[in-house]
């Protein structure tokens, strides 16, 4: 009980950035959570609706469903992303702190998309824009 009381204590004194930030990280476990087992199933046999041919915008598209519109908008806005080889999609963004965000808190459901897309895992690179530089 003592556990709780902390936590309710803790959550009471976030600030409403700070509740977006933590919504989303649960949010984020909640649904990696539920897709564990299935994201085993599709790297061993593919995704059932997968294409092999898909686009960034396929991927944000899968993306905006999974994440509150303030932190799609903020973290994905110029972003770009291509299938550079059979093995290898790279995300091309802004900033060095946007990429690092994109890492951080946002790889796996990038990478779930992409496997959902394209019926099994491809190697993810998180790059910066070349013509932005930090």
């Amino acid at each position: 009980m003592e556990k709780k009381s902390a936590l309710i204590t803790a959550i009471q004194n976030l600030q409403d950035e700070d509740l977006q930030s933590a919504y989303d990280y649960i949010q984020y476990l909640i649904h990696k959570r539920k897709t564990v087992t299935s994201s085993i199933s599709l790297s061993l046999h593919g995704h059932p609706n997968a294409t092999r041919d898909f686009s960034w915008q396929d991927v944000l598209n899968i993306i905006r469903k999974k994440l509150s519109k303030p932190s799609f908008d903020t973290w994905f806005h110029d972003t770009a992303g291509k299938k550079k080889n059979d093995t290898l999609y790279i995300v091309s963004c802004s900033s060095t702190f946007q990429q690092e965000w994109l890492e951080t808190r946002y790889r796996n459901i990038i990478e779930e998309a992409i496997l959902q897309l394209h019926g099994r895992q491809l190697k993810l690179e998180i790059k910066i824009h070349s013509n932005h530089h930090e």
